[in-house]
């Protein structure tokens, strides 16, 4: 496996489909939220990860790294605790923000249309987790370690993000604090991946619901806040490391 290929190749496969969002004039009108059409690019880092090891090992490696990619170790209670964990941080800051002054809106949670944006953000997650997880932190830890693989796979995650975020006319402040924001998420992604016994499947749930708590709230999105989801995120990051360390010194035992 070789980071630097991968990155290079789901950069230059994104530009593409980047395009497709001023070609196509905005965002699908069935969705309520802010979401380009150019956020079809969470297809391609699994697909190319899957690509990458068909080309070097055969279909049956890539096969084989498929099902253990998405095979759940650690037990289902850690697909609870993945699906649970993001919300849960944006009722904390719900509540940070409610108690500095911020006045919400009514909470809007219409159940089809919940449904319809968790199975968009199941698929794109993954997808996405394929790569970041299942190949791309593969291919850094041994060289880099559990910290360092997480903080490049969380940085390259974040860059990725900044030119769909220029497409839904984000300001700078948003963007900058919503890139920085991803590099702690990935180390609690990394977290949660290890002690499930290197699940992506656990990986990806994390990353749908997280999306799906974010553009939710409490409407749509209409508040979320990535300077206070980058305290939040930071203090839960910080707060993993020993454990971090720990998971994954079990899991290369168990590997």
């Amino acid at each position: 496996m070789r980071a630097g290929w991968f990155f290079a190749l789901v950069l230059g496969c994104s530009m593409p489909v980047w395009a497709l969002d001023g070609l196509a004039g905005g965002r699908p009108g069935w969705l309520p939220i802010d979401l380009p059409l150019s956020a079809a690019m969470a297809l391609l880092p699994g697909l190319i990860a899957f690509v990458l090891i068909a080309r070097s090992g055969g279909l049956p490696v890539a096969g084989r790294w498929l099902r253990r990619s998405l095979a759940l170790s650690g037990g289902a209670s850690w697909l609870l605790l993945a699906a649970a964990l993001y919300p849960a941080a944006m009722l904390v800051e719900y509540g940070v923000l409610r108690l500095g002054g911020q006045i919400f809106p009514d909470i809007a949670l219409p159940p089809l249309t919940v449904a319809a944006m968790l199975v968009i953000f199941l698929i794109g997650g993954f997808c996405e987790e394929l790569g970041w997880q299942g190949y791309a932190y593969r291919a850094l830890e041994p060289r880099r370690g559990v910290i360092g693989a997480a903080i490049l796979t969380g940085a390259f995650w974040g860059a990725w993000h900044i030119v769909p975020f220029l497409q839904t006319a984000h300001d700078a402040r948003w963007i900058a604090a919503q890139v920085l924001t991803m590099v702690p998420l990935r180390v609690v992604t990394t977290w949660l991946f290890l002690r499930a016994g290197r699940s992506v499947a656990v990986a990806a749930v994390f990353h749908a619901f997280g999306n799906l708590a974010q553009f939710l709230f409490p409407r749509f999105g209409s508040h979320y806040d990535p300077v206070a989801a980058l305290v939040i995120f930071t203090a839960l990051a910080l707060a993993l490391l020993p454990s971090l360390k720990r998971s994954a010194a079990a899991a290369t035992r168990q590997s």
